[in-house]
């Protein structure tokens, strides 16, 4: 006979004595004591547990509650792009296998039991890009699931979500699956944790490209430039994307890089076409600490893009 369930919503229990069993404890639900997705051996029931300190370890933060009484949950695979097997396609296919979704907030040795939930049947998953156990950024998926009946918040963080289209500068049309594209500050920090694209750049080369956006946007003020930023809200993506700086002047993208070497300009070239298919304009840059090599420039120039380089302390030249 499948083993009951029998933890009440909000209770507080030990995870290895009270959920799962094993070792000098009588067995319970059973499953592996450490892992977030535990299918149960001796139930109908997919265990889940949730740590958004787990995720912030590594660089982000995708565990959450959105709008609805949505429950964003990281699927797991701590190296390479996540794949909707074994744990993940668990959760995924749980109605399939006629299994129960019964999610936890870990603060081990502790679990918080917040009720039944079952994956989202509009939108099951969104794909984001989050640093790997070795730093390497690759491709996650971000569940979205929805009570079943009562259930508790406990203390789990609300992540940031599309806003809504009449709150928003849009470029595009209303369409449901269509980008949102917003204007926000361009003095915000871009390294926000709720990235499409987290960094793993060097601490000192992020500063560095930091301090030329700086200088570059007190070269505009001086002539009286006005500049702004997109924020870019994709549809099946958890993150967003960010512009580094927007010349509304000469309705311009511009990409900053902290420097003028091939990879730099190369990384730089894909993100700019990247934004570039959902922010209408004129032209495109990339604004780089100093005038790269002529066959970088080349690269540029065929695909449309200007350089725009500083030529001396807060001076700055550009081709074409």
């Amino acid at each position: 006979m499948p083993l009951e369930w029998d933890i009440a919503i909000g209770a507080i229990v030990r995870r290895r004595e009270d959920i799962h069993g094993g070792g000098p404890y009588p067995i319970r639900f059973g499953g592996a004591w450490y892992g977030g997705i535990e299918p149960s051996g001796r139930s109908p029931n997919v265990l889940i547990f949730t740590e958004p300190e787990a995720g912030g370890l590594y660089g982000y933060d995708f565990d959450g509650w959105a709008p609805g009484n949505v429950l964003h949950y990281t699927g797991e695979g701590k190296l390479g792009d996540q794949r909707l097997v074994q744990g993940n396609r668990a959760i995924l296919e749980h109605r399939k296998s006629g299994r129960s979704l019964r999610v936890f907030r870990a603060k081990p040795p502790f679990a918080t039991y917040l009720g039944e939930f079952s994956i989202d049947e509009a939108q099951p998953f969104l794909w984001a890009d989050a640093p790997d156990a070795d730093g390497i950024v690759r491709q996650v998926v971000v569940f979205r699931l929805r009570p079943l009946g009562e259930f508790i918040r406990a203390d789990l963080p609300n992540v940031p979500v599309p806003e809504s289209r009449s709150a928003v500068t849009e470029d595009f049309p209303a369409e449901e699956n269509a980008p949102i594209v917003a204007d926000v500050s361009p003095e915000i920090n871009a390294a926000s944790s709720f990235t499409v694209e987290p960094s793993n750049e060097p601490a000192e080369y992020q500063r560095r490209e930091a301090a030329l956006l700086d200088r570059y946007k007190n070269w505009l003020r001086r002539r009286k430039r006005r500049y702004g930023r997109k924020r870019i809200t994709l549809p099946d993506d958890a993150g967003r994307l960010y512009t580094d700086l927007h010349d509304l002047g000469l309705d311009e993208l511009i990409e900053a890089k902290g420097s003028a070497s091939r990879v730099s300009v190369r990384l730089g070239l894909g993100q700019l076409l990247d934004y570039a298919r959902f922010v209408p304009h004129a032209s495109k840059a990339l604004l780089l600490p100093a005038r790269p090599r002529p066959d970088l420039v080349d690269l540029l120039r065929e695909h449309d893009c200007s350089c725009i380089w500083e030529s001396g302390s807060g001076v700055f030249e550009r081709i074409p």
